[in-house]
């Protein structure tokens, strides 16, 4: 039975021009699992919210839209026409999704919406928590509890009001990668034993096409495809293929396969190594059969690095230091532990570092401390004073206007006229060219420039609230650049991004780190950018952190890795990104 159907359905927010949904059309049976994937700003949170009523948001709104069998039209004049839980979601934001200050009050909030009496509520509570293996953390306080574990009690508490629909929007862009498989377990238990129908966008492609029955794919604000995980790796490596999601969106396995098109394409990791050893297998032999014709082995064909820059071969702590930190320690409250303890760090001029970690390892923390937010309990911390800045993990905390133009304007310090134009936009100054009180043609200029320079172009009318999570980290990282910074501290910068905008993303601090010298510290969870765009890798925990060239971070890696190292660990020296998988598999 047919449990979500959307047919022809256009949508464009208040206030903007731009149409965000274009006649995007699809529909889900009754105990599935489909997953939504596209690039960032192509419509996916858009389309996600019109199937809340609570959740829609304002602006003109046509087509169809039926869920448990209810259709309703405008969903911003329809927001009652589900009681309360009917529908339950779980954003991308975890903080913003906690009400309560314990976990036990957290899971009651929801049923004492729905106006159950206390014992029923009680009872709900206590059966959810077991079901979930929480039931040890009803006492403590929401502030207490990691970032995995947050996610977890806000699923939970959407649960706990048994909804037959669960909408979630990239659930675990803000979870390790040891937690988002936790949290993907959850949801394919949720699904099998309870037979909730699921619906979920997610970059996140390797855990979610593994509980995945239908896969939706979305190009600017259309519903193009629609089908099996392995009928949409064929549709976006074959000649169904089309401009805006790309291969790269695929899990290592169907990406492996597609370097080689061999045999059956292969879903997850396990029948990747199946179909990796069986390809290694029909190389051996055909090896074995050239010896035996001419006499004599081909040439082994050995696996290179990924190209990047030298630092990772001349030793990047050589360079002069744009950060130093010395026997840093630092705690919140005497009551608690220390969170950092004797942690030491160098950052290069003109180098990129990623940190690992999981959730609640220390790592916003750190990067708090060094941008001064936090003051530290001992130890010494230099860095480029007045030339320091952080991207918080949150990027609307930086936003202060109602449109994305005036963001620009506000971070070039044109609203004040106090700034030139940025070096890093700026062609060879002649001395006709004022650096000060510039008219508003020249504003103008400035803004198309730096909304092509960062892919906002056609968002500058949109309220940066409005923006998908991908398109309001670009904005917050390009205000940050707008004052030419020496050290940029990075936390989770790469949230809501499609990989190739992570790629797009990466090469750019890339090309800011060898042409201006900027450094890099980056908090993130995206193994795979750090494994390709990084110089040096440090996992931080108890409160210690030590960095090492990538290769030797991943050397001895068994958790904290790249799919495509999983793929290949035992079976194709040297794979490390996806680069290298791809070579290694060509040469297969």
């Amino acid at each position: 039975m047919e449990k979500i159907h959307v047919e022809n359905l256009n949508f464009t927010y208040a206030g903007s021009s731009r149409q965000i949904l274009k006649h995007a059309s699809f529909s889900a049976e009754e105990g599935t699992v489909s997953v939504l994937i596209g690039p960032s700003g192509c419509g996916k949170t858009t389309i996600l919210r019109q199937l809340m009523p609570q959740l829609a948001p304002a602006g003109e709104q046509d087509g169809v839209i039926r869920v448990n069998g209810v259709e309703y039209g405008d969903t911003a004049q329809n927001r009652n026409v589900f009681p309360p839980g009917a529908i339950g979601f779980v954003r991308q934001d975890i903080e913003n999704q906690l009400v309560c200050d314990t976990v036990f009050r957290e899971l009651a909030f929801g049923p004492e919406n729905q106006g159950l009496p206390t014992e029923q509520i009680r009872r709900r509570v206590g059966e959810l928590a077991n079901y979930f293996g929480i039931q040890d953390w009803l006492g403590r306080r929401t502030s207490e509890l990691s970032g995995g574990q947050k996610q977890i009690l806000n699923l939970a508490s959407v649960m706990v009001m048994r909804p037959e629909v669960l909408l979630l929007d990239e659930p675990t862009a803000e979870l390790d990668t040891i937690a988002a498989e936790h949290f993907f377990d959850i949801l394919g238990r949720l699904n099998r034993e309870l037979g909730t129908t699921i619906l979920l966008a997610e970059h996140r492609t390797e855990e979610a096409f593994a509980i995945a029955d239908q896969v939706i794919v979305m190009e600017d604000g259309r519903t193009v495809f629609a089908g099996t995980p392995r009928q949409t790796a064929r549709y976006l490596t074959g000649t169904g293929f089309r401009e805006g999601v790309s291969a790269s969106s695929l899990p290592a396995a169907m990406r492996a396969y597609q370097a080689k098109p061999v045999g059956t394409c292969p879903l997850n990791v396990r029948e990747g190594r199946t179909w990796l050893a069986e390809r290694t297998a029909d190389r051996k032999g055909s090896m074995e059969d050239t010896v035996t014709a001419s006499g004599t082995a081909p040439a082994p064909q050995t696996q290179q690095p990924s190209r990047r820059s030298g630092k990772e071969q001349t030793g990047s702590g050589r360079c002069e230091p744009a950060v130093l930190i010395r026997e840093l320690s630092f705690a919140y409250s005497r009551s608690q532990g220390f969170v950092l303890q004797d942690l030491n760090l160098e950052l290069g001029k003109g180098e990129i570092c990623c940190l690992l970690g999981g959730n609640g390892s220390g790592k916003t923390t750190l990067l708090r401390l060094i941008a001064g937010r936090e003051k530290p309990y001992s130890g010494r911390i230099q860095a480029a004073p007045g030339k320091t800045v952080l991207l918080p993990q949150n990027p609307m905390a930086l936003f202060s206007e109602i449109t994305v133009r005036e963001e620009l304007l506000d971070g070039a310090g044109l609203r004040r006229q106090e700034l030139p134009v940025p070096s890093f936009l700026r062609k060879k100054r002649t001395e006709a060219e004022p650096d000060r009180g510039r008219n508003t043609e020249q504003k103008q200029e400035l803004v198309k420039k730096l909304a092509e320079e960062f892919g906002l172009e056609g968002l500058l009318d949109m309220h940066p609230y409005d923006l998908s999570g991908g398109e309001k980290q670009r904005l917050a990282f390009a205000k940050l650049l707008l004052v030419e910074p020496e050290v940029c501290l990075l936390d989770e910068p790469t949230k809501g991004l499609d990989p190739d905008a992570v790629r797009v993303f990466g090469e750019k601090l890339r090309e800011l780190a060898g042409s201006k010298q900027m450094s890099f510290l980056i908090s993130t969870h995206e193994i795979e950018f750090a494994a390709e765009f990084a110089d040096r890798i440090g996992l931080l925990f108890h409160g210690e952190v030590m960095m090492q060239p990538v290769r030797a971070f991943f050397e001895d890696s068994y958790f904290f890795t790249t799919a495509e190292k999983r793929l290949t660990r035992g079976i194709l020296p040297d794979v490390i990104t996806g680069a290298d998988l791809m070579k290694a598999v060509r040469q297969l």
